[in-house]
């Protein structure tokens, strides 16, 4: 009997036949364990992504049988399919997953890298991960690119949103009824932009985006809040004082000598990302990073004003009901101000470029 058939018996006898509904995975490590423990965080970690993932269902198995999947990986080594292959078949899973760690250059870090079969078909897709250390922060968000890059899906993992798109990652908070991302999207798409042009204020502040480009912008099972949803939010925190709350806690400019930092109370953690409209000069087109930021909504109402949420009314521009006269409604955003406690919804023109949060379907 060869190794692969006692693994397939040992798998089936101890732990039954698997769901038709599920895909199964039985996965395991390579090579010796770069330091003790790391192992067993890591596969803690898989086996929680796959479990939140809601698509794939890891294969239990005891250290005996762990043992016997790593010996036979190091007899074929990665990169020879076939054992693998043969593997999943005959311990009745979906997917056979490796991975494998490796010290880089630089002292303290490594290199993960995991080659996933599928067992019927014998597709092989593999991935390259950049260094990192081996705090158990580290080793969740590695364990969380292996699900989301090679079984190539998206969405929650646990308090992380995966983009299945470009595989970016975002907190997420859920106040109330209602789960939001708790960073702004940074999705790059036509009709976007850094502010100053500058890639690194991306990664800080998100992009800004036009208002035809914010409505498609949000991954799938997300999408742009409505007016509707951006009031429930403003309520349930507290409209009077909800922009001092949804403000983060820090990054926030000084105005008259007072900061504008909020208190962050429901982890939304809103930054001044300023914005930008290209009906300025060239070169004038940005504004007041730092100090303000605006978040587009998916409505267009029908009323141009303003509205503040800690006087609780519309505050009328002229025009009255615009959509009764044959008028273009203009899309609704809702801005916070260093110097403000409040949030203020105010409607204005499509090219202005906002920030973007995507609220859960």
């Amino acid at each position: 009997m060869n190794s692969i058939t006692k693994i397939a018996l040992a798998l089936c006898v101890l732990y039954g036949l698997v769901f038709a509904q599920e895909q199964q995975v039985v996965f395991y490590f390579v090579g010796k364990e770069p330091k003790a423990g790391v192992y067993k965080q890591l596969a803690d970690h898989i086996i929680k992504a796959m479990v939140r993932s809601g698509k794939y269902k890891p294969i239990d198995y005891t250290k005996e049988v762990q043992k016997l999947l790593a010996k036979e990986h190091e007899r074929t080594r990665i990169g020879l399919t076939a054992q693998m292959s043969e593997m999943g078949i005959q311990s009745k899973a979906d997917y056979v997953l490796a991975i494998e760690v490796s010290p880089s250059i630089d002292a303290g870090s490594y290199y993960f890298r995991a080659q996933m079969v599928h067992a019927d078909s014998s597709f092989v897709k593999d991935i390259g991960y950049a260094t990192g250390k081996l705090s158990n922060l580290e080793l969740e968000s590695v364990a969380m690119d292996i699900i989301a890059d090679l079984f190539d899906i998206g969405g929650l993992f646990g308090s992380t949103l995966i983009d299945s798109r470009d595989k970016q990652k975002y907190k997420v908070v859920k106040i109330g009824k209602q789960t939001w991302m708790a960073q702004n999207l940074n999705y790059a798409k036509p009709s976007s932009v850094c502010y100053a042009n500058l890639n690194d204020l991306c990664k800080k502040y998100g992009r800004l985006y036009e208002w035809d480009a914010a409505m498609t912008a949000c991954p799938e099972g997300w999408h742009l809040p409505s007016e509707d949803e951006w009031m429930l939010l403003i309520y349930y925190v507290g409209a009077k004082t909800a922009g001092k709350k949804l403000k983060a806690k820090n990054g926030w400019s000084i105005h008259d000598g007072k900061s504008g930092n909020g208190t962050d109370d429901y982890g939304f953690a809103a930054l001044g990302t300023g914005y930008y409209n290209d009906g300025y000069i060239e070169g004038e087109g940005f504004r007041h990073i730092g100090s303000y930021t605006s978040f587009w909504s998916s409505s267009k109402p029908c009323k141009y004003g303003l509205w503040n949420s800690a006087k609780g009314y519309d505050e009328d521009w002229g025009g009255g009901d615009v959509c009764s006269k044959g008028g273009d409604p203009r899309p609704a955003n809702f801005r916070l101000h260093a110097e403000e406690d409040a949030v203020f919804k105010f409607s204005n023109f499509n090219t202005f470029a906002y920030s973007v949060r995507c609220v859960k379907d």
